[in-house]
């Protein structure tokens, strides 16, 4: 009997019911850890990227709806036979919120927002999870040097506001910050949790683009 057991040990068929030692298995459970915690970072990521770039094309948005109702016949209100400028406003200090909103004055060159302008609902526009508009930017036409405003505390500031406004019948951009230089282009940079970045521009023909850079 004890023969024959031990034949059966030395055999294959033996071999096979041996099971994993504590070593096999920690090294099997941390690579299992592993691949988990990079496959959820990874995931992590990718949503984030998708949500700034959905932010960035919202702005976008915005900015081209002030376009169409800058050009278009949308009164101040039914029957005033007002048609004022609309733009999109951004300010400093204020990295969470950006404005809509209307001038009846066109010689105006804001687009105020304590109140006593229209502001367009759902004006003002709440940026939220942790995003933000990390700097707004203007590039001066005759010397193509940028006009800017960081939210880092740190950075030389040469302007506090930037507005992107419209005003009828022309679809061009008119540029304007605290700044008074004339503009070819403004840039608006948004940031996410994880400190990745993509900006709109804006030129003053009119026309609008999302991307990676300003560029």
């Amino acid at each position: 009997m004890l023969t024959s057991f031990h034949r059966f040990l030395s055999s294959g068929r033996g071999a096979s019911l041996r099971g994993f030692t504590v070593i096999e298995l920690v090294v099997a459970s941390s690579i299992i850890v592993i691949i988990t915690t990079v496959l959820l970072f990874r995931h992590g990521q990718f949503n984030s990227s998708i949500l700034l770039r959905a932010l960035s094309y919202s702005v976008a948005l915005s900015i081209r709806q002030a376009q169409l109702y800058g050009t278009s016949v949308r009164e101040t209100a039914s029957g005033s036979a007002t048609f004022p400028s609309y733009g999109v406003y951004f300010k400093s200090g204020d990295a969470t919120h950006y404005f809509l909103g209307a001038d009846s004055n066109p010689i105006n060159n804001t687009i105020a927002t304590d109140g006593s302008e229209d502001v367009t609902p759902p004006s003002p526009y709440k940026i939220g999870s942790g995003f933000q508009i990390k700097s707004f930017c203007a590039t001066v036409a005759s010397t193509g040097a940028d006009h800017c405003y960081t939210n880092d505390g740190i950075s030389n500031d040469t302007i506090t506001t930037l507005t992107i406004r419209f005003l009828r019948p022309n679809p061009d951009a008119l540029i304007v910050t605290d700044a008074g230089a004339v503009y070819s282009q403004a840039y608006v940079q948004l940031e996410s949790p994880g400190e990745d970045t993509r900006g709109i521009t804006v030129t003053s023909t009119g026309q609008i683009s999302v991307g990676l850079s300003g560029t």
